[in-house]
Order: structure tokens, then C-alpha cells, then sequence
């Protein structure tokens, strides 16, 4: 065995670890820290705790006022059964069932639901309550739900005069929401102080918030004109059982002044769409002002639905005139008869504008149709789009084969040399429309050409006088075998419908077919069918269709031996509507 130096035994594996009196000192150590330590982490969880109570409450109390904001002010007992939000936090002068005891000793006492009622000048009320003056006291208890501790929500609400600062308003005697005479707000504003309390250490705590809410008086409109036109409006559902439309020559203008002024001018040369959400356009624009917007001109080239060829919907070229537009100074302005907004159909590509709703091999055989079943008429020929100073169809502007056009215009009250006036105007006319093409009637069973259609609202003078006028002409002729007849040249004087004087089952269109094999109804606008009015300060008028048309069904049905309902064909041409108010 070997020996160390000094000739002692090595010491074999010891280890020197903690004596006793370094365990002692070390817990002594770790004591005194934790003795130092623990009140702040109490008082972390504590307000840590606190925080989460405060943040819920101010939660609930701000969603309190805001649910007394969304609600109307005052909706009159008479209009029926709608709800304002004195219904619910000013309903009457009823007192509370239980006097309300605010402290327990030094602490805030649990309000009670038989707090609720109107309390009125000089009664007790509690510190987080108005002060001064009478109220209405409504309490609401909140349970404990996850994560959401228990709440009493009290809300007291005051009628608050205009004055500033304001001071509390009493309701007059009999005052009572559930009355028309006796429910008038007894002023045009409500101060809501919203308290929320919650139990935090055996201790009610209240956190309190306040608002005003006043009554918005509904904006007066001083001025409003709209012109709308639609030349073309085709419908119907293809074999799939999706509806489509196609439109040419759409336009809508409108101004307004109410505490702004505007102007908004939507125009469209041909929109089509099926209800699946599949759309398609030629040349549109939609365009606001204030303060103005300067014309411009968009072009488009020929277009479809979007699917091959054009079993639905297809059209030539299309351009949209959009006039200068301003708002400036109170006078809403869209174009003017020289240079009017228009929504034109210009270009005789993919048959100018042709419709269908199923490709040509669905269609009814014994019909003979061919493809597309609407269309400008091979023959057609194009004409101006201008508007006349007298709000009719003019001999300037762009050649087209279907036109909308209109103007929007207010000239100011205090002119010298004119009292003030609002007009609107709207004009649209389309070249011959060709329906129902067969082997024997090329060309169509029916041509259809909208001359013209013309509506004017103004409104004039110091005394506001309101007038319309309104203007329209349309042809229909028919196929008879050997040569095209007229049905019927419809106007203003015609006080009866000339197309009702034809027989559809019995007249007959070549090829040993009747009308009534492709025409279900029709009908010409009559001058008792005009909507017109002019009484204070307002003119409107409306063309609801100076032509209407609804076919037999085309295509085949498996059980129905007439054939597909769904797939008529349905027909307006001339639609046209204005307007024109003055109040100022």
C-alpha cells in the first residue's frame, strides 16, 4: 500500500457536503426572503384580480350605453309596436316598489330590482347616481357565467334641457310612454349614467360611466331629382333552371341636398347576368361628385355573357357619355341637353343585341325558331342620341341602335333673374327589334322599334309649381305569311290599347302557325297607365313600358305537353321614371 509524503493513508472517497449549521443558515436566509417577498406577490394576485373585475365591469357598462344608443329616441306610441329606448329606461312616472337603501354601514347595499322606478327631485338617491333632479332608475342583475363574475347593472337616466351645462327636466304630470299624447319626450335629450357593481372581497365596488343621447331630427331634403331609363329589358331561365337577363341602354341619375349636396350618375350600354353570380357589361360607369367630376367618354367593343357563343346574351360595340357632374354650392348638376349622360348601344356585331336562353337544339320543334330568339332587326338602322332643350329626342349626338340619355339639373333660389328650379329628364329609344326568327319568318314573327320616350319632372317659380310632361311613340308589325302588318302604332293619344284588338289565337304568322303560338301576352302603354303627379313642390312621372311582352314557353318539357313554363321569354322596352322636389 502506498503511503503519502508524510506517511499518512490517503482519505478513501470522501465528500464534504452541507454541515448542519450551513442547512440552518440557508433556511434562515430563505425565510427572511420569502417574509419579504410574500406581501408583494399577495398584492399582485389581488390586483391582478381587481384589474379583471374593473375591465368586465366598465365592459358591461359601456355595452349598456350602447345598446341605448342603437335604439330610437322617441318612436310615437301610435305607430305601432316598435320600441325606443325611453320604453325602456323612462317609461313612466311609476315609483320604485322599494325605497332604495344605498349603505350598509359604511359599504354600498345590494341594489334591488324593486329599485326601479322614477324617482323624483329632492329623494334620496345613491352617491353614484345624478345628483340633483329627477330620474328613472332601472336594475338589472347579471349572473355569473364562465370566466364572467356576477354583476348589478343600475342605470339612471335624466331628461336634460339645451342649456349648457345642461340641468335636469322634470316630466310633466301623467307623463307615460305608453300613451301618443302623454308619451312626448319632456326634452330632446337623455343624460344615462350606467353603474356596474361587483363583489370584490366580501365589498361591493361600483364603476360608473355617463353619456348623452339626443334626438336626431330625420334630415330635411330640399332638393332631389332623379331620371331613370331602361330601353331594353329581356328575361327569362335557361335549361338549367338559372335566370338571365340582358338590358341595353341603362341609365339612372340622381341629386340630392339635404345638410350635403351630391350627385351620383350610374350609366350602362348593355349589362347581362345569370343568377349564379356570373356577370357581364359593355361600356359602364358609375360616377358621384361632389365637388365636380369632369366628362368623359367609355368605350366598349363587342361582348357576351361570358360562355361560348351567344345562347344568352351577346351585343356589339357600346359607349357611355359621362357628362360633367358637380355639386358645388348647393346645385346638384348631371349634363344638361346639350350634353346629356348617355348609355348607348352603337356597334351591329353579334347581331347588335341578342338574347336566348338555351342553345337553338332545346328549342320547341313544332315553333321552327331559330337562334338568338331576340336581336336587332337585320334592317335596323341607327339614329341620334341627343337630347332636345325640351327634353325630347334630339337630331345631334352619337349614331346608336338602342340610347338612354338624361340630365340632372338645379339652378339657384336666389338668382336674380330666377327664382330657382329642379329638373330631370330621362329619353331612350331603340331601332326595330327582331323576336322569334324562324324558317319561315327570317327576319321574326314580330318587330318592335321604340321611336321614342321621353318623361320630365320640374319644379319652377316661387310658388314651386310642379309639371310633367311626357312623350312616346312605338311600333309593333307581325309577320302574316307574306309580308309584315302593323299591330299597332302606340302614343300618348291612344286611350285604348291597339294590341288587345288582336286576336293571338286566330291571327295567323305563316308556316300554319298563330301568334298565340309564340306570344302568351302583350300589351301597349295606355295614357291611363301613365303614373303622373305634381302637388307641393313635387313632380314624378313613370313609363312603367310603353311595350310589354310575355312569350309561350320555347323549349320542351318532358311532362308538360305545352312545353317548359320556365322558359317564356319576358319583354319591356321604353321603361322611364323621373322625379324633381324643391322645398327651399
Amino acid at each position: 500500500m502506498s503511503r503519502s509524503p508524510d506517511g499518512r493513508r490517503p482519505s478513501a472517497g470522501r465528500d464534504g457536503g452541507f454541515s448542519l449549521i450551513e442547512v440552518v443558515v440557508s433556511l434562515g436566509i430563505l425565510m427572511v426572503l420569502v417574509t419579504a417577498l410574500l406581501p408583494q406577490l399577495v398584492v399582485g394576485i389581488r390586483s391582478t384580480s381587481t384589474s379583471r373585475l374593473v375591465t368586465q365591469a366598465k365592459g358591461v357598462a359601456q355595452a349598456e350605453l350602447e345598446g341605448m344608443r342603437n335604439l330610437p329616441f322617441h318612436v310615437s306610441y301610435d305607430a305601432g309596436g316598435f320600441r325606443d329606448v325611453l320604453d325602456y329606461y323612462y317609461k313612466d312616472l311609476g315609483q320604485p316598489g322599494t325605497s332604495a337603501v344605498c349603505l350598509s354601514g359604511s359599504k354600498f347595499a345590494p341594489p334591488q330590482l324593486g329599485w326601479a322606478g322614477y324617482v323624483s327631485p329632492g329623494t334620496a338617491r345613491c352617491s353614484y347616481e345624478p345628483a340633483t333632479g329627477a330620474f328613472y332608475r332601472t336594475v338589472r342583475q347579471i349572473p355569473a357565467a364562465e370566466g364572467i363574475s356576477a354583476f348589478t347593472v343600475v342605470t339612471s337616466t335624466q331628461f336634460l334641457s339645451g342649456s349648457t351645462p345642461p340641468s335636469a327636466v322634470t316630466p310633466p304630470s301623467g307623463y307615460t310612454t305608453q300613451s301618443a299624447v302623454a308619451g312626448q319626450p319632456a326634452s330632446s335629450q337623455v343624460g344615462a349614467t350606467v353603474t356596474v357593481l361587483y363583489t370584490e372581497r366580501a365589498t361591493l365596488r361600483p364603476t360608473t360611466m355617463s353619456t348623452q343621447i339626443a334626438r336626431q331630427p330625420p334630415l330635411t331634403t330640399r332638393v332631389r331629382a332623379q331620371a331613370v331609363a331602361n330601353a331594353v329589358e329581356v328575361g327569362s331561365v335557361t335549361s338549367a333552371g338559372v335566370p338571365v337577363t340582358l338590358s341595353a341602354g341603362l341609365l339612372s341619375l340622381s341629386g340630392s341636398l339635404t345638410h350635403a349636396s351630391n350627385v351620383i350618375a350610374n350609366l350602362a350600354g348593355t349589362s347581362s347576368g345569370l343568377a349564379t353570380g356570373e356577370k357581364s357589361s359593355g361600356a359602364s360607369k358609375t360616377v358621384s361628385a361632389p365637388p365636380s367630376r369632369a366628362a368623359a367618354v367609355e368605350l366598349a367593343g363587342a361582348g357576351s355573357l361570358g360562355l361560348a357563343g351567344c345562347d344568352y346574351g351577346c351585343w356589339g360595340a357600346t359607349r357611355v357619355d359621362v357628362p360633367s357632374l358637380s355639386a358645388t354650392e348647393g346645385l346638384p348638376l348631371v349634363g344638361s341637353p346639350s350634353a346629356p349622360a348617355q348609355s348607348l348601344l352603337t356597334g351591329p356585331a353579334n347581331n347588335g343585341l341578342s338574347f336566348g336562353n338555351s342553345p337553338v337544339a332545346d328549342y320547341r320543334p313544332g315553333l321552327e325558331l331559330s337562334a338568338p330568339l331576340l336581336r336587332m332587326d337585320p334592317d335596323a338602322v341607327s339614329a341620334p342620341s341627343g337630347v332636345s332643350a325640351a327634353c325630347a329626342p334630339g337630331s345631334s349626338g352619337a349614331q346608336a341602335y338602342a340610347a338612354a340619355s338624361g340630365y340632372v339639373r338645379t339652378t339657384a333660389k336666389d338668382a336674380a333673374t330666377d327664382p330657382g328650379s329642379v329638373e330631370s329628364c330621362a329619353v331612350s329609344r331603340t331601332s326595330s327589334l327582331s323576336l322569334f326568327p324562324t324558317a319561315f319568318a327570317p327576319r321574326g314573327i314580330l318587330l318592335i322599334e321604340l321611336r321614342r320616350a321621353a318623361v320630365r319632372c320640374r319644379v319652377a317659380g316661387a310658388a314651386h309649381t310642379a309639371t310633367v310632361t311626357h312623350d312616346y311613340e312605338a311600333v309593333v308589325k307581325y309577320w302574316d305569311g307574306t309580308a309584315y302588318r302593323t299591330a299597332g302604332t302606340i302614343t300618348p293619344s291612344s286611350a285604348t290599347d291597339p294590341l288587345d284588338e288582336i286576336d293571338l289565337a286566330t291571327t295567323p304568322t305563316g308556316g300554319a302557325k298563330m301568334l298565340g303560338d309564340y306570344i302568351s301576352s302583350w300589351s301597349a302603354l295606355t295614357a291611363g297607365e301613365v303614373k303622373t303627379s305634381t302637388a307641393a313642390g313635387e313632380a314624378v312621372a313613370k313609363l312603367p313600358g310603353v311595350i310589354t311582352l310575355t312569350s309561350q314557353p320555347v323549349r320542351e318539357s318532358a311532362t308538360i305537353t305545352s312545353g317548359d313554363p320556365t322558359s317564356v321569354i319576358s319583354l319591356t322596352v321604353g321603361a322611364l321614371s323621373c322625379s324633381a322636389l324643391d322645398v327651399r
